[in-house]
């Protein structure tokens, strides 16, 4: 009985490996659980951060004891990251509420955990954009930018990477790359869609992603 209240306070220790750390907080973080458990029925969330105990409840109430846990603290500092088990995590997401500026935290926390671990893919999200290269600097795998940012692409950038750098390239305003749309040329009414493809790719350098 201990143990559990101990745990729905955030002050246990986690063993779990190979979780979701989850750093930080935002208004859509239930529909971000919701969708990492949807989506890798394997995965273990780790919340960590230092919202009220009432915040917390109404968040763990909705999901298995199980698959969320929560560990209370500030989730820059070294003993806090090592209570939720950090160097055993396989992802770690720092969210960053565009109401509650903390870009320098989320800096801070990436370079320590990728010293803890190098291997963990940390995806961070910051609010100032000329922030970007500190945060490049301290090794992160993937950022998302407040004006990006949504579940979609949170979801993404761990379960789907190779897919989510690729929209983020092509949706990035300092990218060469661009997404147009083009009239279908009447000879390609009712042919395939391979060789659209082909003619687009032939004649301009172009890649057809797909046609509507």
């Amino acid at each position: 009985t201990t143990k559990r209240i101990m745990e729905g306070k955030g002050l246990e220790k986690i063993s779990k490996e190979n979780h979701i750390l989850l750093c930080g907080w935002n208004s859509n973080i239930s529909n971000l659980i919701q969708g990492f458990l949807e989506s890798s029925n394997n995965s273990n969330i780790i919340l960590v951060n230092d919202e009220t105990q009432d915040k917390i409840d109404s968040i763990m109430s909705n999901f298995s004891i199980e698959k969320v846990q929560f560990v209370r603290g500030d989730y820059s500092l070294d003993s806090i990251l090592n209570k939720a088990n950090a160097t055993k995590a396989k992802y770690v997401l720092i969210l960053n509420d565009p109401n509650n500026n903390q870009d320098e935290k989320v800096i801070l926390t990436t370079l320590t955990i990728k010293k803890l671990s190098p291997n963990i893919r940390v995806v961070a999200q910051i609010n100032d954009k000329n922030k970007i290269p500190f945060l490049r600097r301290a090794n992160v795998d993937a950022v998302l930018s407040s004006d990006d940012y949504n579940l979609y692409m949170s979801l993404s950038h761990i379960l789907e990477p190779g897919s989510a750098q690729a929209i983020s390239s092509l949706i990035s305003e300092n990218s060469t790359n661009s997404l147009i749309s083009e009239k279908i040329p009447d000879e390609f009414i009712g042919k395939s869609f391979s060789e659209l493809h082909k003619y687009y790719f032939d004649q301009f350098g172009s890649i057809c992603l797909g046609l509507y």
